[in-house]
C-alpha cells in the first residue's frame, strides 16, 4: 500500500477543500461554495468520524480522483469515494439542508455527491430541501437507485437506507 509524504495511506486522504479529524463538536458550513476541488476521496470535504451540518451551500464540479475504494482493492492505491463529501468513521451524523450538489464525480460506489460509512452503524444521514443534479452514480456498486450519487452505510445494517432521512429533495 502506498503512503504519502506524511506516512498516511493514500486511501485515507480526503478533502480537496477541507479535511477534518478529531473535532469534538459538530462542524457547521453555512452559505459556502465548493467548486472545482479534487481529492483522492472527498473532492470538497473529507473527514473521519465528524458530524457536519451543511446549510445553504453549493458543491459543484468537485471530484474524488482515486481508484480502488477504502480499504484499497489489491493492485490499487485506493480512494475514489465521495465526489463532494467523504465521511468515514464511528458514530456521526451528516445533516444537509438547502444545499445544491451539481456535477460532482467519483470513481467508486456510485458516490458522485456523498459517501458516508459509519463503521459502528450508529450514524445518520439527514437531507432536506436540497437538489442533486448530474452527480456521477457509476462505479462498482450503485447502492441507492432512488438517490443517485449517494452511497451510505449508516445504521442497523451494513448498507441500504437505515439511518437515512431525505425530505423535500430533488434528484436529477
Amino acid at each position: 500500500q502506498q503512503t504519502n509524504a506524511s506516512g498516511q495511506l493514500v486511501q485515507d486522504l480526503a478533502g480537496g477543500g477541507i479535511y477534518a479529524l478529531e473535532v469534538s463538536s459538530p462542524i457547521y458550513l453555512v452559505g459556502s461554495t465548493f467548486q472545482g476541488n479534487s481529492g483522492v476521496n472527498g473532492g470538497a470535504i473529507g473527514s473521519i468520524g465528524e458530524s457536519w451540518t451543511v446549510l445553504n451551500s453549493v458543491f459543484q464540479n468537485n471530484s474524488a480522483t482515486g481508484h480502488g475504494e477504502n480499504p484499497a482493492r489489491s493492485g490499487t492505491q485506493g480512494g475514489g469515494l465521495g465526489g463532494a463529501i467523504y465521511n468515514d468513521g464511528i458514530s456521526f451524523t451528516l445533516t444537509i439542508c438547502g444545499t445544491k450538489f451539481i456535477g460532482n464525480q467519483a470513481n467508486e460506489l456510485g458516490s458522485g455527491a456523498i459517501v458516508q460509512v459509519v463503521d459502528d452503524v450508529m450514524g445518520n444521514l439527514v437531507i432536506d430541501q436540497s437538489t442533486f443534479t448530474g452527480n456521477s452514480d457509476t462505479g462498482d456498486v450503485q447502492q441507492s437507485a432512488n438517490h443517485p450519487g449517494i452511497y451510505v452505510q449508516a445504521r442497523d445494517q451494513v448498507s441500504g437506507t437505515a439511518g437515512v432521512t431525505i425530505t423535500n429533495t430533488t434528484f436529477n
